[in-house]
């Protein structure tokens, strides 16, 4: 019996393996490649769906591509400020030229209830982009 395992992660390796374990081994079933790499079948599954070309065949190099194509795709997307609004000069001006830390900015932005058409961003996503040399 194979050995059930949650959220797991196909490597190259075991995707070199389905590919070669379907190719020899036309009547092997998906059961069968899970038992002998110990891994769901729920996600042997998925993967051939995933690695199957256009031809109709399991292909572990196009499988390892499209899940790099969508681990790329993963998280958030970063948002940037555009440089022309008038938060961004505004923060750009308090943080750098007057040297204020973002915390009294975003205070000063609400206590003197400043409104900007681009959402303010909170205290950690101003330090982020402080890091990330946004403001230079």
């Amino acid at each position: 019996m194979y050995k059930t395992r949650t959220y797991t992660n196909i490597t190259n390796e075991n995707r070199r393996k389905i590919q070669e374990l379907l190719n020899d081994n036309s009547n092997i079933s998906i059961m069968g490649i899970a038992e002998q790499l110990e891994i769901e079948y729920s996600t042997i599954y998925r993967e051939i769906k995933r690695g199957t070309n256009a031809d109709g065949y399991y292909d572990a190099d196009y499988a390892q591509k499209k899940y790099d194509e969508g681990h790329k795709r993963k998280g958030r997307p970063k948002r940037q400020l555009d440089k022309n609004t008038e938060l961004y000069k505004y923060l750009k001006q308090k943080i750098v030229d007057e040297k204020k830390s973002p915390g009294s900015t975003l205070a000063k932005i609400k206590a003197d209830s400043l409104e900007f058409d681009d959402p303010i961003p909170s205290k950690p996503k101003l330090y982020r982009m402080i890091r990330e040399g946004e403001f230079e």
